[in-house]
């Protein structure tokens, strides 16, 4: 059970605060590289973390069969890298889905074999082992702890920079048509990311103001950001969630978010708390997701949208690119790379945890962007109990959250909380409908609307409004037991 100090305070990222979070590293380039014309690692933001000497691995066959799962690979030091890429090429260039993945690129299964033969040679001569090469095909990455599938990812990337970068020797093996070589080549550069900032011409005409809004949750970073965007011209907002991006829609068009240039004395602070926001404020703004257009009329000024839905090609006075540590996000990172990259703005805001700092700062050194960092601390304290409630739901009180996993048990939970509390029960879930949840989270943010539990997902750690009238967080796993009399 967390408890929050005082008053109703807002629950964006509670969650997330209480789950393991990721680590990241940007990109680096490689200042020294044997080839001209190579650039560095394609492959720019990965899931890592900084790995100790361990004891040495052992090196076992890791053979599949097309459609078994990916074996984890062991975490090896780095004294282990390159007797590891040594020892294990012979299984990743003789697996039949190394070879099946070539022909599917239009590689002849012939040349393919022979040209995947050469390279595990090649490897174990040691060719590519020397501290230029170890540099070059970066095998440090052998070392960070990636899923399983990542070392076939390494293995190919290694795979294709060599084959490029080898041409003359290739062409006098037996065998290799010059067709194959080109194809390879073309493969090569078209996968090549290694100056992703040139991928976004648009944004690359202006030097862009980048202002990153750092903190914990509940300190009001995302809070500047959107007075911000309340006061341009022209802007965007970006977020990862559908309900996010309805949620800034919905408060641009009501007027509860209050420009920059207004002074915030208490009653313009109460407007982002009622449901009805101020007329003085209202922005039109057009809500843009994978699933529905709103759009408010010709010539909108403002748009709000998911960030996959982000366009690099508009240009925008302001945008605002919401948790921003997703770079660090196994599944959509790139969206956020994109996002950081592209987006066309004179000042683009980014909101998130200090995690985000440097990868952002790697990420745009060559783009000649001015990057301002502004930290935030928390606005009231954030501490765990020293006891939970012991399973009783009696102990509920008013303004309490409840946060469990499963549809199914929100709705068992709201009965039971009712049930022995005879307090009502506002339910906010990743699927409900935006209009719907835009009222469920005003009822139980409204202290006399009387809905005074909320029982929710952890949807709500992604920057949903929501404030607590008492203090408490609960948080219940999908088997979590609750005492009924």
């Amino acid at each position: 059970m967390l408890r929050l100090a005082s008053g109703r305070h807002r629950l964006e990222g509670i969650v997330k605060w209480m789950t393991q979070r990721h680590r990241s590293g940007g990109h680096r380039r490689s200042t020294k590289s044997p080839n001209p014309h190579h650039h560095g690692d394609p492959v720019l933001v990965k899931n890592r973390q900084k790995v100790g000497q361990s004891q040495k691995p052992r090196f076992v066959s890791r053979h599949s069969t097309p459609h078994a799962p990916p074996s984890k690979p062991p975490v090896i030091g780095h004294a282990d890298i390159i007797p590891y890429f040594q020892s294990e090429v012979t299984h990743w260039a003789n697996n039949v889905n190394t070879l099946q993945r070539l022909v599917s690129f239009g590689l002849p299964e012939d040349n393919s074999r022979t040209l995947l033969d050469h390279f595990a040679k090649t490897v174990q001569s040691g060719a590519l082992s020397n501290p230029s090469e170890f540099e070059y095909y970066q095998l440090s990455r052998f070392s960070m702890p990636y899923r399983g599938y990542s070392t076939d990812v390494i293995y190919s990337t290694i795979f294709f920079w060599w084959a490029s970068n080898s041409r003359v020797l290739l062409e006098k093996l037996d065998g290799i048509r010059s067709e194959t070589l080109d194809l390879l080549q073309k493969i090569t550069e078209t996968t090549d990311r290694s100056f992703p900032e040139d991928e976004f011409p648009y944004a690359r005409r202006n030097r862009r103001t980048i202002i990153m809004h750092v903190g914990p949750t509940n300190s009001g970073k995302t809070h500047h950001a959107l007075r911000a965007l309340a006061s341009a011209s022209t802007g965007v907002y970006a977020g990862p969630l559908r309900l996010l991006a309805h949620e800034i829609w919905e408060r641009l068009n009501t007027g509860k978010i209050l420009p920059l240039g207004m002074e915030e004395d208490e009653r313009n602070m109460s407007i982002s708390h009622s449901s009805f926001g101020d007329p003085r404020f209202i922005r039109p703004c057009n809500l843009v997701t994978g699933e529905e257009n709103r759009l408010m009329g010709e010539h909108v000024p403002l748009h709000s949208c998911t960030i996959e839905m982000l366009s690099h090609r508009n240009h925008y006075d302001v945008a605002v690119i919401d948790e921003i540590q997703m770079l660090a996000d196994e599944e959509r990172a790139n969206a956020w790379v994109n996002a950081v990259l592209g987006v066309n703005a004179k000042e683009v805001h980014l909101c998130g945890e200090e995690t985000a700092v440097p990868i952002v700062q790697d990420l745009l050194k060559h783009t000649g962007d001015e990057i301002i960092v502004r930290r935030y601390e928390r606005l009231s304290p954030l501490v765990v109990e020293e006891e939970s409630l012991g399973g009783d739901l009696s102990k509920v009180q008013k303004g309490d959250c409840i946060v469990t996993f499963r549809r199914k048990s929100i709705f068992t939970m709201k009965q039971r909380v009712e049930r022995k509390t005879g307090m009502r029960c506002a339910v906010v879930y990743g699927r409900l409908p935006p209009e719907i949840r835009s009222e469920q989270a005003a009822l139980f943010n409204d202290p006399n609307s009387g809905y005074d539990v909320l029982i929710g997902s952890d949807a709500i750690g992604m920057g949903l409004n929501l404030y607590v009238v008492h203090k408490t967080l609960l948080v219940c796993k999908t088997n979590c037991s609750f005492q009924e009399n």
